[in-house]
């Protein structure tokens, strides 16, 4: 089995944290993205979540937020071992060791979050818009039939993957843009050629041949960007 790099683990940590997220709902993948994933507060993420949810009786508070954010690192500490390491930060929170990450990084989390967005489902979030009084039609459900919800799920995880619909969120309440919140996973365990077989078939052992592919197509994609841009470049010298 081949050794992973560090992006390879990246975007495999981004993929298992959207999947846990998304087959639940969409209050765990705005959750997941905005406290595992970026750096906003248990309050910004709920402003951020409450916009996507548009309906004032879905709205849940600090204590939700909490249970659900503990549970989704705990399935995320069982899938990844001892590569993940957690510590306490302010007021005892639980969070894992993280670093501010490379323009490489954010362009390759960028580029994989577009590649995990639901296909076939339109940017619901406008340019521009007021969070307090505008009322975003294709999110909000009435309550009716509950197979008639599933449309709408998909383009609230629309909302929060795609990075365009996530930056205009953020831009629309005031808050930092989500680049400037993005906070990666120091993998405890650096895989290098130094480093026993064993221990790199160890960080790969649970990976499904479904997520390999996955890999291999965000990085494929990545890498046709980065050519394009090398072209572009070379070009305009």
């Amino acid at each position: 089995m081949s050794r992973m790099s560090t992006d390879d683990l990246l975007v495999h940590y981004m993929a298992h944290l959207v999947r846990i997220c998304w087959r639940r709902c969409s209050f765990y993948v705005s959750l997941g993205i905005c406290r595992l994933l970026h750096d906003y507060s248990t309050a910004e993420a709920r402003s951020i979540t409450d916009v996507i949810t548009q309906n004032p009786d879905r709205l849940r508070d600090d204590v939700s937020y909490r249970q659900a954010k503990r549970l989704l690192m705990r399935e995320l500490q069982h899938h990844f071992g001892s590569l993940l390491e957690t510590h306490r930060v302010a007021r005892g929170e639980l969070r894992f060791r993280c670093r501010r990450p490379t323009d490489h990084e954010r362009s390759l989390v960028q580029t994989y979050l577009e590649l995990l967005t639901p296909w076939q489902t339109s940017c619901p979030i406008p340019e521009s818009f007021d969070p307090t009084y505008d009322v975003l039609p294709a999110l909000f459900f009435d309550g009716g039939r509950p197979d008639d919800e599933h449309s709408v799920e998909m383009r609230r995880i629309h909302s929060v993957l795609h990075p365009t619909c996530y930056a205009r969120t953020a831009q629309a309440l005031g808050l930092d843009a989500p680049g400037d919140r993005l906070l990666l996973p120091c993998f405890k365990r650096r895989l290098t050629d130094q480093q026993p077989h064993s221990t790199q078939l160890d960080a790969t052992r649970s990976l499904s041949r479904e997520e390999h592919s996955m890999i291999d197509v965000a990085l494929d994609h990545l890498a046709q960007r980065r050519r394009r841009w090398a072209t572009h470049s070379a070009t305009h010298r």
